[in-house]
């Protein structure tokens, strides 16, 4: 499975699929986990020639994409002062994407290394949310999934699900502030306890299947800049993985004041206190460019 030989392995792999379609072989246990193991082989390998290609700086490409990013939208019980949601989008559909998206590219899918179930709103509130984890899990068991919630959708029987499957999950606890006050400003949700108690669920029920990591999620603004650091003994605290901070991007003209480029000397100092802090703590931190740096 290399650049010179992939073309001998696609035709097999597509009636691999197809037989797996065809004779419902996603629900045969023994046969599943073959596919699985098989596939997960393939995936590795096709991931190994990406890398050489990308090192090589090949602009064609034998190897498929690692990474795959689907929309999965949904509605969305919060109003974040940097949303990027217009007043139409159209939700995630599994049908839809079987259709539109599986059934165009079943053979790149199948070779992934990563899903991120991306798009605005909480994909796990849709009625047909329990239908789609299994969906992917059923057909994917050897793809890493990732996504961001508000964490208001990450209920105990979401959690149950997850953490009872084979697949590996990495979730981004979107919370962008360390306590509830700030966390109800930005946004406009009033559940701050709620979902630290939905996070500790989380974090015990992992433990039984070692599958889930999870990182808090800040999105920096002039509003809650200073609470950055605050935000890192939060994550400490509750013995999460990591603190994932990212820039707001502006959508609109109303946005434009939230932007850090308006307070660039304590964004520096700030994000310099949570470095310092996080390794004092033993705590992982991904962290932006500060400004002029």
């Amino acid at each position: 499975f290399n650049e010179k030989n992939k073309t001998l392995f696609l035709p097999q792999i597509n009636a691999l699929i197809k037989l797996m379609q065809d004779y419902s072989g996603y629900a045969i246990p023994d046969l599943r986990q073959e596919y699985s193991e098989t596939m997960a082989v393939l995936s590795r390998k096709n991931t190994l020639l990406n890398d050489a290609e990308f090192g090589q700086n090949k602009i064609v490409l034998a190897s498929s994409p690692t990474t795959f990013f689907l929309q999965f939208a949904g509605p969305c019980n919060s109003s974040c002062v940097f949303c990027s949601r217009g007043h139409e989008y159209d939700n995630f559909s599994l049908d839809n994407f079987k259709e539109k998206v599986e059934s165009r590219v079943a053979l790149q899918l199948a070779l992934a290394q990563q899903f991120i179930f991306t798009g605005s709103g909480e994909f796990l509130q849709l009625p047909e949310w329990r239908k789609a984890l299994e969906y992917f899990e059923q057909r994917y068991p050897y793809v890493d999934k990732m996504f961001s919630t508000n964490t208001s959708s990450l209920r105990h029987e979401v959690v149950d699900l997850i953490t009872a499957q084979q697949g590996r999950y990495s979730i981004h606890a979107s919370l962008h502030a360390s306590n509830a006050k700030l966390h109800r400003a930005i946004t406009r949700m009033n559940n701050f306890d709620e979902i630290i108690e939905q996070i500790k669920y989380l974090l015990v029920a992992r433990q039984k299947n070692n599958n889930v990591r999870i990182n808090l999620f800040f999105v920096v603004t002039t509003l809650n800049i200073d609470d950055l650091p605050d935000f890192v003994r939060l994550a400490k605290s509750l013995g999460v993985d990591g603190v994932v901070v990212n820039y707001n991007y502006i959508y609109v003209p109303a946005q434009k004041y939230l932007s850090c480029y308006f307070k660039q000397d304590l964004t520096n100092r700030m994000f310099g206190q949570a470095k310092s802090l996080a390794q004092e703590l033993g705590v992982s931190i991904s962290l932006p460019c500060g400004f002029g740096l």
